[in-house]
């Protein structure tokens, strides 16, 4: 869509003008056509020195890589727009091209840096004077800020602010989507930090109840199916979770007139699993199990992402423990942890085993047991052998036989990743001269800011003595080296006097990305070189340090 913004198309030759203009309209709808016709485009463009070209047809064949999946290269292409964008200082383009980069973050898990992004963007959104733009913004910026620890709060203020700006702006569209993932927000901050009975303000949920129903009322007015459907999900569910069964299944009967099967099959997936819910509510577990079933083989059919499984098998557990049906339900258990977990190792095959045993021992001893008493049982045995079978106990981070169950998996997998290897400085020093009890309490708090350091997907562990390793999901070897200067800035900046005094601590980093027929042996022993070498040029730094010291006080 032009806009009387766009300086940057308007300058164009007439004949690259058709060209992006073409290469937009079919971006969205037909990826691979896009791709065709940009690609060509965009070597003609560098040859010919079109940079206006270059950053707009760069800005298309990412969105059609990302139709098609391939996140890292979206990101790759978008990122090139932007550094040529940043040299022209075109407001309206930046404010374009980091909206997009934030949304291709976003969907890497990685919100804290998708957050930047759109944080920059509406910097020259305002510039530009791009309202609209503006509230695009806004609107992704609070999905991705209610990722982040405390800020539900204000995830749902941006939301309201962007269906405000879309309101003034007339998009009556964008702005029922925007009070659509209001009030999803909002139902996930009650989910999360639940009621507060002593509070004299409506209740978190009825907070969400009415959000979800002003969300209704914008989306029907403007009769846009999707977020009709979209605003009709999260009104369902708020009912759901306040026990209102009747006006639930008022909703979710609308959900289903409204929702095409084979057209949209995530909502398909958590509509059903919406039905089931309702049915176990009222009594009804056979009908329950049944749409549960239906909803996992839609899943697995559809190849649908890790948390839909999830949803459903979460919700089927409940269902078959309901009705008695044990076998059925440790089944469903084994499939939702192998989901969570992403684990098919040895280890997770022991736990499941362990858990079947204790699970008959109990069938047997326990006969007359209520059935709620039953559940809770299970549900807190399951966690307290999964945190056995991978958790350290020192730092509660994952430990060798999960990271090792998350490699092979990784590796099994056609995804990128790679891997950071953290080793302490000295800490044998550490032990000696202060204890181990302080070289405990080091090991505690460089696992906190591990923690805090890397990006959302990734996960931390510890290998043993003070090795630890990170695993960096969809992430190549520049990726990895960010991290790796985010987790050395962090430890370098951190006030490690609390545990005891003139204490300091410092890390070296090995980095390596997954190569073709890496082999688990193969990608440890580059990630240890890297970290061995890297080890080495620290030590020869300290050691001409120390000359050089020497020679300048030297008489």
């Amino acid at each position: 869509m032009n806009d009387h913004r766009d300086a940057l198309r308007v300058a164009l030759p007439h004949e690259w003008r058709k060209l992006v203009d073409a290469a937009e309209e079919c971006c969205f709808t037909d990826p691979d056509g896009c791709l065709r016709l940009t690609l060509p485009a965009l070597a003609r463009a560098e040859r010919g020195n079109q940079v206006g070209a270059v950053i707009i047809l760069s800005s298309f064949s990412a969105w059609a890589s990302f139709d098609q999946g391939r996140v890292s290269e979206a990101v790759s292409r978008i990122e090139r727009a932007v550094q040529l964008c940043r040299q022209l200082g075109d407001n309206y383009w930046l404010g374009r091209l980091l909206t997009g980069l934030g949304w291709f973050l976003a969907n890497l898990d990685d919100h804290q840096a998708a957050v930047e992004c759109y944080e920059e963007a509406l910097q020259h959104r305002s510039a530009a004077d791009d309202m609209r733009g503006k509230a695009a913004t806004i609107n992704n910026l609070a999905m991705s800020t209610r990722w982040i620890p405390g800020r539900f709060a204000r995830a749902a203020e941006l939301a309201s602010e962007a269906a405000h700006l879309f309101a003034a702006v007339g998009d009556e569209r964008n702005e029922a989507l925007a009070l659509s993932n209001r009030a999803e927000i909002l139902l996930q901050a009650a989910r999360t930090e639940g009621d507060d009975p002593r509070a004299a303000r409506a209740s978190p949920l009825e907070v969400a109840h009415q959000a979800a129903r002003q969300a209704v009322d914008s989306a029907d007015r403007v009769g846009w199916t999707q977020v009709m459907i979209d605003a009709r999900r999260h009104l369902a569910a708020t009912l759901v979770e306040v026990g209102a069964i009747g006006d639930a299944s008022v909703v979710v009967d609308e959900l289903g007139r409204l929702l095409p099967q084979e057209g949209l099959p995530n909502q398909w997936s958590e509509y059903l699993t919406l039905r089931a819910r309702l049915c176990r509510m009222r009594g009804d577990l056979s009908q329950a199990i049944e749409l549960l079933k239906e909803a996992a083989g839609n899943c697995a059919r559809l190849s649908r992402p890790l948390h839909e499984h999830a949803g459903v098998h979460e919700e089927l557990v409940v269902a078959l423990e309901s009705a008695q049906r044990f076998e059925e339900a440790l089944a469903a258990l084994r499939q939702y942890y192998a989901f969570i977990l992403g684990v098919r190792d040895r280890a997770t095959g022991q736990r499941m085993e362990v858990l079947a045993n204790r699970l008959d021992i109990e069938r047997l001893a326990n006969a007359a047991r209520e059935l709620g008493n039953q559940a809770q049982e299970l549900r807190e045995l399951n966690q307290e052998l999964a945190s056995q079978a991978l958790t350290d106990p020192l730092t509660q981070l994952d430990n060798r036989r999960s990271f090792d169950a998350v490699l092979a998996q990784c590796l099994a997998s056609d995804q990128p990743f790679a891997l950071l290897m953290v080793d302490v400085d000295d800490f044998k020093f550490i032990n000696d001269s202060l204890s181990h009890l302080v070289g405990d309490a080091v090991l505690q708090e460089l696992a906190s800011v591990l923690r805090q350091a890397v990006r959302g997907g990734d996960t931390v562990f510890r290998l043993g003595g003070d090795e630890f390793t990170v695993v960096l999901p969809r992430a190549g070897l520049t990726a990895a080296m960010v991290i790796k200067g985010r987790i050395q800035d962090a430890v370098a900046s951190h006030n490690w006097a609390e545990i005891a005094d003139g204490l300091s601590v410092s890390v070296t980093v090995g980095a390596a990305d997954r190569m073709l027929n890496d082999t688990a042996a193969s990608l440890l022993r580059r990630v240890d070189l890297a970290l061995l070498s890297n080890k080495q040029r620290v030590r020869r730094g300290t050691e001409r340090q120390s000359s050089a010291h020497r020679a300048t006080a030297a008489p």
